[in-house]
């Protein structure tokens, strides 16, 4: 946002006045840095907004009223202050506009976030399912195999020896 606004600045300086050049390079820069910036600092970006657009315009306003003025002339005159504040004013449309946007960006945004990790965490809690059932299965097909098992034991070997007297006797 703000490589958009100095953009507008320069652009501004060069044209000497706010043109709407200035405010659609803030409106797509503003709306791509939505899209494209890290959820978790989606609040902060869109708070920033209205912020950063203040103070870039009344810079870029102050800057090109400068440009504009005599030579000799106070830089800091109440005409040049009121002047270089009055785009803010003017321009208040753009910025509500912008700022609605982004705001609507980043809800979506959250919103498509939390739903991905809902469906993420349920399809997770499917398959742990799956897996529990699985294993559920397995060890009773183990407990009922232990259970009925063809094999003698050696206990039922030494019952079934028949009984011969030892040689010793």
């Amino acid at each position: 946002m703000l490589a958009g606004l100095l953009t507008g600045l320069i652009i501004s300086l060069y044209l000497q006045e706010i043109s709407l050049l200035y405010l659609v390079i803030f409106a797509v820069a503003t709306v791509v840095v939505a899209v494209f910036v890290e959820s978790r600092g989606l609040f902060l970006t869109v708070v920033s907004i209205p912020l950063l657009f203040t103070v870039m315009t009344v810079i870029t306003a102050w800057a090109v009223t400068q440009s504009l003025a005599a030579e000799g002339s106070d830089p800091f005159s109440t005409t040049s202050i009121i002047t270089a504040v009055y785009p803010l004013t003017q321009y208040f449309p753009w910025l509500l506009a912008v700022t609605g946007i982004c705001v609507v960006i980043a809800v979506l945004r959250l919103w498509l976030l939390r739903r991905a990790a809902r469906k993420r965490r349920e399809q997770e809690n499917r398959r742990r399912r799956r897996a529990r059932a699985r294993d559920r299965r397995g060890r009773a097909a183990a407990a009922d195999a232990r259970g009925h098992s063809s094999q003698i034991t050696v206990e039922e070997l030494l019952a079934r020896r028949p009984t011969r007297p030892h040689p010793e006797e």
